[in-house]
């Protein structure tokens, strides 16, 4: 997703997520107020949108060992 799309999506309250996109693990997550976060948030950490086998949850930063 780009930065233009995200913002896009942010400001408005009609603009639907594609099917690619919400496949991909974007979504307006409750545990954030709404906030829309997808693959390589840290907020991934704390959410519970998906189920954790989704392959969203792939891509939360692990720390170096």
């Amino acid at each position: 997703m780009t930065d233009e799309r995200y913002n896009a999506l942010m400001r408005s309250d009609v603009l639907p997520l594609t099917e690619a996109e919400i496949a991909d693990g974007w979504h307006f997550c409750w545990e954030f107020d709404g906030l829309l976060i997808g693959p390589g948030w840290i907020e991934l950490e704390f959410c519970h949108c998906f189920p954790k086998e989704h392959k969203v949850y792939l891509t939360i930063a692990k720390p170096p060992e």
